[in-house]
């Protein structure tokens, strides 16, 4: 018998959370011909995993690289290299309520010039303004991943009420439910939001509940940035059960963690128990989670009270410059972050360190705190400095997460794996998690804690997400499934980049197959872009999804 490609020799490893076997795996096309040994055999092309780890590709279900396969947006890693390189074969975006489309054309300028869209100037080479549109559009692009995407709760209101913080009117709430009815046919795997961003900040639940009924006609995820991620964190996650709940549809917490709490551990307690008792009565949560204990955000959603938000950038910006206003804005500061006295506001400006600040790129690599003594002036108002400077475009990582609280969720079973990578451009810094998230689940928690098992956390980066997202041919090393394959050296395989060298590659990665085709060969990019996008309900599975939502309506 003769195949496409033979990998020999592998410890299989094959998504199912299952124990590890050793086989040989046969590619015929894009697509696993057969698993087992094939003494005698040919191919055109042979690869000797012996002493290799050979698993499903990764699958990484949080990331915000939209725009990343795009010439006009001016980002690097077209090919997205950096998440090749991790064993990456397939990327999901359209996080935190923000997707590239749909967008009207009267507000796509306004739109991709944001913050969230990564201050794309470009406008007029976005050919596309729904939702089918935007991935046909990508499909056009190299792609070295496979992409798939939600449609975003803050893009759908923004068409709909602009910047704004008003309350949708009915006939606002119909547009906004017609939109993601539209995305979602057009292959969208789900809604995202972002509600610790403005203008979603200004929604409130109902809102939420109500656009997401339409999420029940497709069985498709709600994915939810959680309203607050510090001493109201509970209480946001009961809001994310309520909409799941009320509409009988899955339930996604995005970048699962609680800040800057002194009694983190017990409110990790409680929120498992509350995921789990809520699942007990049948809604269906599960979680993402990157391995790092910093964040990463925009400053001023690090920063300033909702009313500053509202707006346009320039309207931020008037108003930080409002003399008359600073006292006030500080204030908001202390409550939106908690800061119960000066020493504690000092102690977390300490603990946020700037990433990208444009005109201010001699401070990248500096904390707030430190910044703030450099200019002789408070570490707040040194914030403040940087978003006006910047046009509103700086970052910072917050170190916010305790270890032992990541280490309690990362051997959660409801947890899968998602970097929350944004793209950067020449000369642009980041957060390590953009080029380390897949080999630092493998070695801190597999590796060097010993918490969980190879074969559950390859699990947690492949066959979870995904069942989860409805990938039905991906995601697992079996018969039929398209060749979406990682292969790694176990004992070499690790992460390099640091929050002060966050772009350093991982090592130990030989090989990447996407689609068949070989994306990194002895742990180098190739530059063949076997990518495709992926709609939700590829594969000829529509059937599936249509038996499921009569199901439900019959119940």
């Amino acid at each position: 018998m003769h195949f496409g490609t033979i990998i020999r020799n592998g410890r299989v490893v094959d998504g199912s959370g299952t124990p590890w076997y050793m086989a040989d795996v046969a590619i015929t096309g894009d697509s696993i011909a057969e698993i087992g040994k094939f003494k005698g055999c040919r191919a055109d092309i042979e690869i000797d995993a012996a002493g290799k780890v050979v698993c499903p590709g990764f699958i990484d279900t949080h990331t915000h690289y939209d725009l990343v396969p795009f010439e006009f947006a001016g980002f690097v890693n077209r090919l997205v290299e950096d998440k090749l390189l991790q064993g990456v074969t397939t990327v999901i975006t359209g996080c935190c309520g923000n997707s590239m489309a749909p967008i009207a054309e009267a507000n796509k300028a306004a739109w991709l010039k944001r913050r969230t869209s990564r201050n794309i100037e470009r406008h007029e080479d976005a050919h596309w303004n729904s939702f089918g549109e935007y991935l046909s559009e990508l499909e056009k692009c190299p792609l070295g991943t496979n992409f798939a995407s939600y449609v975003g709760h803050t893009t759908l209101r923004f068409n709909a009420l602009g910047l704004s913080d008003a309350q949708p009117t009915e006939d606002d709430m119909a547009s906004m439910k017609e939109m993601l009815r539209q995305a979602l046919e057009e292959g969208a795997v789900g809604l995202s939001a972002g509600l610790i961003y403005a203008p979603a900040i200004f929604s409130n639940n109902d809102e939420i509940v109500e656009l997401a009924s339409v999420l029940a006609e497709f069985n498709a995820p709600f994915a939810c940035h959680l309203r607050n991620e510090t001493s109201g964190w509970l209480d946001a996650v009961r809001d994310v059960i309520e909409v799941a709940e009320k509409n009988r549809i899955p339930g996604q917490i995005h970048h699962v963690k609680v800040m800057h709490q002194k009694n983190s551990k017990n409110l990790i307690s409680d929120f498992i128990a509350l995921v789990e008792q809520a699942r007990g009565r049948g809604v269906d949560i599960t979680c993402d989670f990157y391995p790092y204990n910093a964040c990463c955000m925009g400053l001023e959603a690090l920063l300033l009270p909702a009313w500053v938000r509202e707006g346009d950038e320039r309207a931020m910006i008037e108003r930080l410059r409002n003399a008359s206003l600073h006292e006030k804005i500080t204030e908001g500061i202390y409550a939106h972050r908690n800061y119960s006295t000066e020493e504690a506001m000092y102690e977390g400006c300490g603990k946020a360190m700037l990433v990208i600040a444009k005109n201010n790129e001699q401070h990248v690599g500096k904390t707030l705190l430190e910044i703030g003594r450099e200019l002789n002036i408070s570490p707040l108002d040194a914030g403040i400095k940087l978003m006006i400077d910047s046009d509103i475009t700086a970052m910072a990582v917050d170190f916010a997460m305790s270890e032992e609280d990541m280490e309690t969720l990362v051997q959660w079973p409801l947890v899968m794996i998602g970097s929350d990578s944004v793209p950067v451009k020449l000369g642009w810094s980041a957060h390590p998690r953009n080029s380390g998230t897949f080999p630092r689940i493998i070695r801190e928690y597999v590796r060097d804690r010993g918490v969980l098992t190879l074969e559950a956390a390859i699990q947690k980066m492949t066959g979870f997400p995904a069942t989860r997202f409805a990938f039905y041919d991906r995601g697992f090393l079996k018969k039929g499934f398209k060749a979406d394959i990682a292969i790694y050296d176990e004992g070499f395989f690790c992460d390099k980049a640091t929050y002060l060298e966050p772009l350093l590659s991982p090592q130990g990665m030989e090989y990447v197959l996407v689609n068949g085709k070989i994306a990194v060969e002895h742990g180098r990019v190739t530059g063949v872009a076997g990518g495709r996008v992926i709609r939700r309900g590829d594969v000829g599975n529509r059937d599936v999804e249509k038996k499921t939502k009569h199901k439900n309506e019959e119940v």
